[in-house]
């Protein structure tokens, strides 16, 4: 993927990542401007680039949530977040597929993807409470199986030799 997209009124664009690699300052600029007394400089100018990088991606969340006249609700930003940055290939299939079936996204199709993605988030916190149960059984099990062992440490004390 070459970057984040955004679906606008003509379709989906490609837009330029959110903090493109060319611009950030490599590992050898870095430590060159260290060693030349330049750290100051590079240390903000990468603060800068990621500053702009978040403008950058909250204007095209903006625009997102603008080109559908979507409300700026929690769940239609985290949404258009998601999309956006294509965190989440089942999302952005869905919501490629309602763009080309009917050109536009309404709040109810996006309120229904936040109550899918809601449900996916339990679903996982549940597995995951599931799989922390199951270790935490297997490892008293295993408490029980394997043998404690102690070792004692005898800490012995040099004393002066007398004569």
């Amino acid at each position: 993927m070459s970057g984040p997209r955004i679906a606008g009124a003509r379709g989906i664009d490609a837009l330029p990542p959110a903090m493109p690699h060319d611009t950030a300052p490599s590992r050898m600029a870095r430590l060159s401007s260290w060693l030349t007394g330049g750290a100051a400089r590079t240390a903000g100018s990468g603060e800068d680039a990621r500053r702009e990088a978040g403008r950058r991606l909250f204007a095209q969340i903006g625009d997102f949530l603008s080109a559908h006249d979507l409300s700026p609700t929690e769940a239609h930003f985290r949404i258009a977040r998601r999309y956006v940055l294509g965190e989440d290939n089942r999302l952005t299939r869905a919501i490629d597929d309602e763009l080309a079936r009917a050109g536009r996204l309404n709040p109810e199709f996006v309120d229904g993807l936040a109550g899918q993605a809601e449900a996916e988030t339990h679903r996982q916190a549940e597995r995951m409470a599931s799989m922390a149960d199951t270790l935490s059984r297997r490892l008293r099990d295993s408490e029980r199986v394997i043998p404690r062992r102690r070792t004692v440490w005898i800490v012995i004390r040099a004393a002066p030799w007398r004569d």
